[in-house]
């Protein structure tokens, strides 16, 4: 009888887990229809519940898929993009006198 409690202890609800992988609810039904995220459906209306470790596996396994932001350039380099033609440093202090 522990086992029930603790298990359903453990489950985290649908809001919970959009917080935890900063998505929104919308996106997390998304994942788990395309069985991109494990669920557990519970009760009668199938409600959908995430075990902490499933969410942590899914963050892990999509961590690489963001787009980083540029890192900061070494130090005495100086780092730069191009934005329609026009190049644009960054990552060096401007000084205004």
């Amino acid at each position: 009888m522990h086992t029930n409690e603790n298990t359903a202890e453990s489950l985290l609800n649908i809001k919970q887990a959009a917080k935890i992988l900063n998505a929104s609810v919308v996106s997390l039904r998304r994942w788990t229809d395309a069985g991109k995220l494990p669920c557990l459906r519970i009760g009668t209306r199938r409600e959908r519940r995430f075990r902490l470790s499933d969410l942590n596996a899914y963050l892990e396994q999509n961590r690489f898929l963001e787009n980083p932001l540029p890192s900061d350039p070494a130090p005495g380099q100086t780092a730069h993009i191009t934005l329609e033609g026009i190049s644009i440093n960054y990552g060096t202090l401007m000084r205004f006198l």
